[in-house]
């Protein structure tokens, strides 16, 4: 009986990983097609559009090397802040974007600044930051974790590497096209750095030639939070007219100030094999919001001016 048991079990494991890779149903797809104002909808990249692959990562920093870690040294989480520490600790002057943060809150160091916003290249930064983290043995607590930091940074600052970890989301492409097929002007407004995004948009091009404009900030030389990112894209229509969709409330913050309608990208629940994007509750406030634009529309319409 317990070895069924455990063959029941397995059986379970495959199946679940299987149906995590199947797209979400979106039962909000029908109600798109009936909606009457087209607009500017505005998606952020990471932690909407694209996520990072698991499985690409691992394989750079080594499974082993992870497993290990998370054994004996802690978890592997613990990797992104210590990176940021060595980034710091390499260039302690470098003037710092005291509204940039990740997605955990964090503020992002001064120096992955300069990269997102085009004034460093990726060549130049890894050399600086893998050679600092070679030369400080004493700045880790053992060898792995050195290891495992060093190759971190050459993931994060070698524009081949970096792009190959990214993958679009299950349910991104389809949200696109609907978003495209009902009539709406899409723009893209991510920070990115330059060198890998040419390399993104090249292999993702099915997703990015959807869009009518893409701005990112590399190429643009600011990023989100500031406000002045969000004026290339009201150079040719109002804020009002827009919709921004992003994964972290700060930047959706900045945008609501400027006049943008916004809607928060939250994860899902975390599966067996970690979450995703929730570009199904995404597309249901898209369409609310839809809805009452549509109707502020027409009370306008039918309401009379006053001399």
């Amino acid at each position: 009986m317990s070895h069924k048991i455990v063959i029941l079990a397995r059986v379970i494991g495959l199946a679940t990983l299987f149906l995590a890779e199947l797209p979400v149903t979106n039962i909000a797809s029908q109600s798109v097609e009936q909606a009457d104002a087209p607009l500017t909808v505005v998606f952020d990249l990471g932690g909407v559009l694209i996520d990072t692959d698991a499985r690409v990562c691992a394989r750079e920093l080594g499974l082993a090397n992870l497993i290990r870690y998370k054994l004996f040294s802690g978890k592997p989480e613990k990797i992104k802040d210590i990176l940021y520490t060595v980034l710091n600790e390499c260039a302690p002057d470098f003037p710092q974007n005291s509204q940039a943060c990740d997605p955990n809150g964090c503020p992002i160091p001064g120096l992955m600044c300069s990269w997102m916003t085009g004034q460093r290249c990726c060549k130049s930064l890894k050399k600086q930051v893998c050679s600092q983290i070679a030369r400080n043995a004493d700045w880790f607590d053992s060898g792995l974790e050195q290891r495992l930091v060093r190759r971190t940074a050459r993931l994060m600052f070698d524009p081949v590497r970096f792009a190959h970890a990214q993958k679009v989301v299950t349910d991104a492409l389809p949200l696109v096209r609907r978003c495209k097929q009902r009539g709406h002007r899409l723009v893209v407004l991510s920070n990115w750095d330059r060198e890998s995004f040419g390399i993104l948009r090249k292999r993702f091009a099915n997703l990015f030639d959807l869009f009518d404009e893409i701005i990112v900030s590399g190429e643009v030389g600011s990023m989100k939070p500031e406000p002045e990112i969000f004026s290339h894209v009201t150079k040719k229509i109002p804020a009002s007219a827009c919709v921004f969709i992003d994964n972290q409330q700060e930047n959706l913050d900045t945008a609501a100030k400027l006049g943008f309608h916004t809607i928060l990208c939250r994860p899902t629940k975390a599966r067996l094999i970690g979450s995703r994007p929730n570009l199904a509750a995404v597309e249901k406030k898209l369409i609310r919001l839809e809805a009452q634009l549509v109707t502020a529309q027409a009370t306008s319409k039918e309401t009379p001016t006053i001399c």
